[in-house]
């Protein structure tokens, strides 16, 4: 498979965040392992204006002109919208060009692996692509879950050029199989519901994970010793070391990264995982990330690391904390 080649990133956060302590006092509680604070989405925020902050900070630092953007691929579980194709705002609001091909992806935390392998796979052919990633992912305020999510974008320019690459994606490889996944909503929930027990989601993920992992390793002709870093979709601090003895790797490190200051942001989780391994490793490192989506699908996709230096970039602006209460109103929960 021929690579391509990550070559400007942007992460945009939201300037709000809640602390583990303010659940704690609130509620006497706090189930998301790991995680001191979460970013939270303003009151005039949602997944739309999350991309478009993140392609508007990738195009400004790198410079890079709209008009030779050949192709767009969003990806969000929290889209505004169920029947309004979310391209055309961003395009417009962005200065994209018209003519840009469009792909749009959702359902699971997976879409954020689709719409960068949409990427890949369109810069290969049209030229350089946007892979956009946004997500606030939304559960019951009575769900412990709920503790955890947190708010992001991330924006990737894709390109077959290798010289201004920040990182090379190498390989990838997808599996599916049919199954009740971990996590369901249908059409009209507002939340989504837990299918099985904590047993059983572990033997689902494993049943989809391993062999899309297996599969990578075998078509490629590596293995786990040439991996530095493995990163996944992390629900909370805890997710990657659960991945890694699911997938059976010893060598390997398992990487906690943004999850613990930013929370759970759902389909961007696993990019700005590797993004932030990226950060902390030597030119030359291989990232594998392994992003699994209820249902059941995955992506495992190899990356090269060749500029570390310029891997986590992006506007991380001084935290606002907020009370449980302006949570709350700012989640629309509270009136």
């Amino acid at each position: 498979m021929s690579s391509a080649h990550i070559t400007a990133s942007w992460v945009y956060t939201p300037a709000y965040r809640i602390r583990r302590e303010e659940y704690l006092n609130t509620l006497r509680s706090f189930s998301a392992a790991g995680i001191t604070e979460k970013s939270v989405a303003g009151p005039d925020e949602d997944s739309l204006t999350m991309a478009v902050e993140a392609v508007r900070g990738l195009l400004k630092t790198s410079g890079t002109d709209p008009s030779k953007i050949r192709a767009l691929c969003l990806a969000s579980t929290t889209w505004p919208y169920v029947h309004k194709h979310p391209c055309g705002a961003v395009a417009e609001a962005t200065g994209l060009p018209r003519n840009i091909f469009t792909t749009c992806h959702f359902a699971s935390a997976r879409a954020g692996t689709e719409a960068l392998i949409a990427a890949v796979l369109t810069a290969q052919l049209l030229g350089p692509s946007l892979a956009v990633i946004s997500d606030t992912p939304v559960f019951s305020p009575a769900d412990p879950r709920e503790h955890g999510e947190g708010a992001a974008a991330v924006a990737l320019l894709v390109e077959t050029r290798e010289s201004p690459a920040i990182m090379s994606v190498n390989t990838w490889v997808s599996t599916t199989r049919e199954s009740l996944g971990n996590l369901c909503a249908e059409r009209g929930d507002l939340y989504p519901s837990e299918q099985r027990n904590p047993g059983h989601a572990d033997q689902e993920l494993k049943l989809t994970i391993v062999p899309c992992v297996r599969d990578l390793l075998e078509s490629s002709g590596t293995d786990e010793s040439m991996f530095s870093v493995l990163s996944v979709n992390e629900n909370d601090a805890k997710e990657p070391a659960r991945y890694k003895k699911l997938l059976g790797l010893s060598s390997i490190r398992a990487h906690t990264g943004p999850v613990t200051f930013l929370g759970y942001t759902g389909a961007c989780s696993g990019l700005l995982s590797v993004l932030h391994a990226g950060s902390s490793v030597e030119g030359g490192s291989r990232i594998l990330l392994v992003s699994y989506g209820s249902g059941a699908v995955c992506d495992a996709i190899s990356f090269t690391v060749k500029k570390p230096s310029a891997a986590w970039a992006g506007q991380l602006r001084p935290s606002i904390h907020l009370t449980y209460t302006e949570y709350l109103r700012y989640r629309g929960l509270l009136s």
